[in-house]
């Protein structure tokens, strides 16, 4: 998944995202934890966006795109 997000100067406006080149337009939220690795744990990571995508005129679809990291989950589930 390619991203790419542009913050406007006013934080109250939503940002301008782009995920593989398509505008998204109905943002939803975007979630973004990192930690660094260390000599006892590897990198832990995880990023997601949901937008609203019309499926019609009347119908729109919760949509969420997400990666992470297996550290991120955890030891008990990788």
């Amino acid at each position: 998944m390619k991203v790419t997000i542009n913050f406007n100067d006013n934080l109250n406006e939503p940002p301008h995202i782009k995920i593989n080149g398509k505008s998204i337009s109905m943002l939803h939220d975007v979630h973004f934890d990192w930690n660094t690795k260390t000599s006892r744990k590897d990198t832990a990571a995880r990023f997601s966006i949901s937008y609203w995508e019309k499926r019609n005129e009347r119908t729109p679809v919760l949509r969420t795109n997400e990666v992470y990291t297996s550290e991120m989950l955890g030891k008990n589930f990788a």
